[in-house]
């Protein structure tokens, strides 16, 4: 049987966005590797960016981790 390792995920607050504009930005890395950003757009609305994919729009910061570890599943 297989064991399961702990994987690292991390989470990193900034206050501007990929366009240098001010925003409250969370860029989740799981070990050293960054997998996406979520993006807080305005109250309620929350955009999620991965590289290479067009913007997926989440209602929660917690909805973006849930939609980047889950992409992160499918394609590692």
């Amino acid at each position: 049987m297989k064991k399961n390792k702990d994987i690292e995920v991390t989470v990193v607050e900034k206050k501007q966005n990929a366009n240098g504009q001010a925003a409250e930005v969370h860029e989740l890395s799981i070990g050293k590797k960054v997998i996406g950003e979520v993006e807080k757009l305005e109250s309620g609305k929350f955009v999620v960016t991965i590289k290479g994919e067009g913007p997926k729009y989440v209602k929660s910061f917690d909805e973006g981790y849930e939609t980047l570890i889950s992409h992160w599943n499918l394609f590692q």
